[in-house]
């Protein structure tokens, strides 16, 4: 009877899911508003409840997250929080700019096929043992996700990966298919013969995969899907990524995620064990959660990595405009090397995995027999590829100038910065360098040796054609049935158009908007402030307990939850608390921004994540066993690491107060809580 009451409940849950997010989300902001938290400043109770009612939606997504993101703007000057200008401000900041053009030199990347060339290239260099590819896959993931979307990356790589293990079955698949051909009518031959999986988007079932991880995600939009390099029918997918990330994530979803995959079985059976092999399985597995949990790491090495990088770059000056700038190469220098020390602890421990499981008899033959089909697949698409062309010289050299700008804006590997040769230097930033590069690229032709070998083509056909005979004469050996179309007068296209700016993904923008507008109000209606003097108790712990109980907070946070919304969330508290703990927020902020991406226990935690288990090679059960163990390694080595690092990198202790902190603390915020 229990039981079935509980199914009634859930059922009716599920059907009036968003009356009762609504309703929950309008509940939490009315009682906090007349809670009176603080008696000295009313506008810390109504700050409060806007946050709060903000993250209940954000978590149970009546409505898309870049729309709830958006509240701010009516809610803060209604209840008194903020004038509108201010809050609007908020929305398209210098932060903003620099992620648009990161996105526009990202679709550059994957129109060109260049991150193809990069990874099949990678491949063939590291070799195709199981551990190899385990590194190479892993390692390509790893470095793209460092400049490109991290799911965009993940739905590259993973139908790849899954390709080149198919070739370990296909000797003992064309074995005992010979044995069924033996015998049969040539008519019945063709259709025992084995076919090698093939690595080319929209075969081998790589659209049914990116379809049912677009499906699945939801509005996990804080890791936006971006421009895929695998085309899906436009007939079965949205046909721009806002329309893909303003569709609310429905509670079905999410449970499909969690308890299983549909149709399929979530755990992987016997049989699958005996049709696949049992080395098939395991690496698999591996590699699947290779490539998601790189795709997690790599996004934290830059600063347009992944979106909480660029949540923290946008609230740090908010929060201290006397701190020291957020610029790409400040933070390279502190969160490249952790990131790649934790790309190599995640290899470390899949690898391990990898080779502890018990291996047949007879396998390492097996594995022998299908490297050089490995190889051979590899090189052939490789091929296919053709040699480098010129518009991926112009996007590569692109890329190149953008980060050598990036680095050389302000002195510090020169002794001057380029930025300085203007006459005001202040006024130039990352968003101006990302913007100039990555509308330089709307200049550039696409296609241009296709065109001309086109053109050439219709040359040679016409010089082909019979002298004795006029152009398409009915009685012309050459003649076709049609006249020739006259030639293309239309302009050549270019390495990016009018459609690159419908692929930004505008949902993530607002979202981002609105972290750095609760941001703001928290610290105009001393929210912030008077959580963390609530949080005061945690000064009688060691300053290295408190640095590692905010990792461990804000990986959990991230868990269940959009990792911008997390990071918005997490941030003005974490600076507040600092600023309490005499400690410096800075590292507290950038330490809780990374914990943000440790998201590696549940399918729901990332896309990537989702990318990987919608290949039925992972259960929920090995995510959360290899997740689990690696997020608590994850949290224990930034806190050593910050311990060691942090001051050689930036002059100041991260457990000692910096002077820019002192100057907030006692100035700006008074000031601002008496607005």
């Amino acid at each position: 009877m229990m039981s079935d009451m509980l199914r009634r409940i859930r059922m009716l849950l599920k059907e009036h899911w968003n009356t009762f997010s609504y309703s929950l989300s309008g509940l939490i902001l009315l009682v906090l508003s007349q809670s009176h938290l603080d008696g000295e400043h009313p506008k810390v109770s109504t700050a409060a409840g806007i946050a709060l009612g903000m993250a209940t939606m954000w978590v149970t997504t009546p409505i898309p997250v870049g729309v709830t993101a958006m509240l701010p703007l009516v809610l803060y000057p209604i209840l008194g929080i903020l004038d509108g200008k201010s809050v609007a401000k908020c929305y398209f900041s210098d932060t903003h700019f620099v992620f648009v053009g990161s996105f526009f030199l990202a679709i550059a990347v994957e129109r060109v096929n260049l991150h193809r060339r990069i990874a099949l290239n990678l491949l063939l260099l590291l070799g195709v043992k199981p551990r190899n590819l385990l590194f190479g896959f892993s390692f390509a993931t790893f470095l793209l996700s460092t400049c490109l979307s991290n799911t965009a990356t993940a739905i590259m790589v993973i139908p790849l990966a899954m390709a080149v293990v198919d070739q370990l079955e296909r000797p003992r698949e064309e074995q005992s298919c010979d044995q069924e051909v033996r015998g049969a009518s040539s008519e019945q031959k063709e259709q025992l013969s084995p076919r090698a999986p093939s690595l080319i988007p929209g075969e081998s079932g790589s659209e049914e995969l990116v379809y049912e991880v677009r499906e699945s995600l939801g509005d996990r939009s804080d890791s936006y899907l971006g421009p895929s390099s695998l085309p899906v029918s436009s007939d079965e997918l949205p046909h721009s990524s806002d329309q893909l990330l303003g569709s609310a994530a429905s509670e079905s979803d999410h449970f499909r995620l969690l308890h299983g995959r549909g149709d399929q079985s979530a755990h992987r059976d016997e049989e699958d064990e005996i049709k696949q092999g049992p080395l098939a399985v395991r690496l698999r597995r591996t590699l699947a959660l290779g490539v998601a949990y790189s795709a997690n790491i790599g996004g934290v090495a830059t600063l347009i990595g992944t979106p909480p990088n660029l949540v923290y770059a946008g609230q740090f000056p908010i929060l201290f405009p006397r701190g020291p700038p957020v610029s790409f190469s400040n933070w390279f220098y502190f969160s490249a090397p952790y990131s790649l020390l934790m790309f190599l602890i995640c290899f470390a421990i899949l690898s391990l995995s990898l080779s502890k499981e018990p291996r047949p008899e007879g396998e390492s033959a097996q594995e022998k027999e299908a490297m050089s089909l490995e190889t051979e697949v590899l090189t052939k698409e490789k091929n296919s590829l053709g040699k480098i062309r010129r518009e991926e010289i112009i996007v590569i050299s692109h890329g190149v100038v953008l980060v050598v700008l990036w680095f050389t804006r302000t002195p510090g590997i020169l002794s001057v910065g380029w930025s300085q040769l203007f006459s005001n230097p202040t006024y130039i930033t990352d968003g101006t360098a990302a913007m100039l590069i990555s509308l330089s690229l709307f200049l550039f032709p696409k296609d241009v040796e296709r065109r001309r070998q086109s053109e050439e083509e219709e040359d040679s056909i016409q010089d082909s054609q019979d002298p004795l005979y006029p152009p398409n004469c009915p009685s012309s050996p050459t003649s076709t049935p049609f006249p020739s179309a006259p030639p293309s007068s239309s302009p050549p296209r270019r390495i990016l158009d009018a459609e690159a700016i419908k692929e930004i993904p505008w949902s993530v923008v607002i979202l981002l908007g609105g972290g750095f507008a609760l941001a703001e109000g928290s610290k105009a209606s001393g929210l912030s402030s008077w959580m963390a003097k609530s949080l005061m108790s945690l000064s009688e712990l060691e300053p290295q307990v408190v640095l590692l109980m905010t990792i461990l907070l804000a990986s959990l946070m991230t868990e269940c939850n959009s990792n911008v919304a997390a990071t918005a969330m997490l941030l003005p508290i974490v600076a507040e608390l600092s600023v309490g703990l005499k400690v410096s927020p800075m590292a507290h902020m950038m330490c809780a921004t990374f914990a943000c991406s440790f998201a590696f226990m549940l399918p729901i935690s990332t896309p990537p994540n989702a990318i990987a288990f919608a290949t039925n090679a992972v259960s929920a059960r090995d995510m959360l066993k290899v997740g689990f163990f690696l997020n608590s390694i994850a949290c224990v080595a930034l806190t050593v690491y910050t311990m060691w690092f942090f001051k050689p990198v930036y002059g100041h202790d991260p457990f000692q107060l910096p002077w820019w902190a002192v100057d907030v603390e006692d100035d700006d915020r008074r000031a601002a809580m008496s607005l």
